[in-house]
């Protein structure tokens, strides 16, 4: 399309910067301004620098306006929702445009534009296709916990560490941390989160922490690191010995018996157990003496007999490995002797012998018992 200009106006019209919609090229001067309508250069292209399009709050976008060819770039102007966002050439010739922090009020569609030189006359390019800054809030940071609650294991219990965090969308993965290093499970899958412990050792005692990852739009997105906790680990104290007093093979019905339970180290001991066939027989009122007394034994009171002691160690009381243990055998009273005579009759003269041979119970043989009564 050609416009006609008269005369009169040549003289006043100055042919500086022109719009975007299209750029005006002089073809002739014969009497009258003959102006021409020529399309604007094409659209540059613009992308964000960092490679995503979603940002968490605070974070810095910075966004990149491409221009192909070797045409010579006066400026660049960018735009978000249509309108400007930066003043022509003002703006820096690097044709990047650079956001501090972003939050919920720069977040939309974004575009831009160049300016470039046509036969001397600053023009400006078309718009670029739009591309959105997605801004999201940070990922709520996760809390590390530890079940069973305690405030110390023992070397051998099970452990599991849960990372706990409000519902995120498109989780895909938690890291779970030891002393700052990263510590690898055994199986399971990423996405669990869960960290377990089968048998704790004194080696996995340390501070934990965890965070987790979502996805958005092509970005993986990390939470914050929870606070960490302590996972404190100890040995079970040594085993203790345990004694009979008085000590017999057996015990006969009636009889007093006491077991003594004796720690080996000097570590502070705040208890004792004792255990008949693998059963607590102790008294709670009685759980700090180190002696289990029994009256008078009974048929029931036979069996096998173990102990153990505990130390209070980090808030926990901690039992020891249970004892070697001891056998309790009860028999009845023996029954009296049975006597027979050699003559039967009881009749010898003068000189000759007379026999009284005595049984005795089996048991007799391996402790000395004195039975009265006969």
């Amino acid at each position: 399309m050609f416009l006609q200009l008269s005369g009169s106006l040549h003289q006043r019209l100055s042919l500086t910067m022109l719009p975007s919609t299209s750029t005006l090229v002089l073809v002739s001067l014969i009497g009258c301004l003959d102006l021409a309508v020529k399309a604007p250069p094409a659209p540059p292209s613009l992308s964000f620098v960092a490679g995503y399009v979603v940002y968490m709050t605070g974070e810095p976008a910075t966004l990149r306006c491409g221009v192909s060819g070797t045409q010579s770039i006066l400026g660049y102007q960018f735009y978000k929702d249509g309108a400007k966002v930066t003043e022509g050439h003002f703006t820096p010739s690097q044709g990047t445009y650079s956001i501090a922090g972003v939050n919920k009020g720069t977040a939309g569609p974004y575009s831009c534009a160049y300016w470039t030189l046509d036969a001397g006359v600053a023009v400006l390019s078309r718009e670029s296709p739009a591309i959105v800054l997605y801004v999201i809030d940070h990922l709520p940071t996760p809390v590390l916990s530890l079940e069973p609650p305690s405030s110390t294991y023992i070397a051998g219990e099970p452990v599991t560490l849960f990372c706990v965090h409000p519902k995120a969308d498109s989780v895909v993965e938690y890291r779970f941390y030891k002393d700052g290093a990263e510590a690898p499970r055994e199986g399971g899958s990423p996405s669990d989160s869960t960290y377990r412990i089968r048998k704790a050792t004194e080696s996995m005692e340390g501070w934990y922490s965890c965070l987790y990852r979502s996805e958005a739009r092509g970005r993986a997105i990390r939470s914050m690191e929870s606070p960490r906790q302590f996972l404190s680990v100890t040995a079970q104290p040594p085993a203790p010995s345990i004694a009979l007093n008085p000590e017999y093979p057996v015990y006969i019905t009636g009889e007093p018996l006491t077991l003594s339970c004796a720690s080996p180290g000097p570590a502070g001991v705040t208890g004792y157990r004792f255990y008949k066939d693998g059963r607590e027989v102790t008294e709670r009122s009685s759980v700090s003496q180190r002696e289990y007394v029994i009256s008078g034994v009974t048929n029931l009171t036979a069996g096998m007999y173990s102990c153990i002691y505990w130390i209070a160690e980090r808030q926990r009381d901690i039992p020891a490995l249970p004892s070697a243990p001891v056998t309790v055998v009860v028999i009845d009273p023996l029954h009296p002797p049975v006597f027979s005579l050699t003559p039967s009759n009881g009749c010898v003269e003068d000189g000759d012998n007379l026999t009284l041979p005595a049984q005795l119970h089996p048991l007799q043989k391996n402790r000395d018992v004195l039975h009265q009564g006969w």
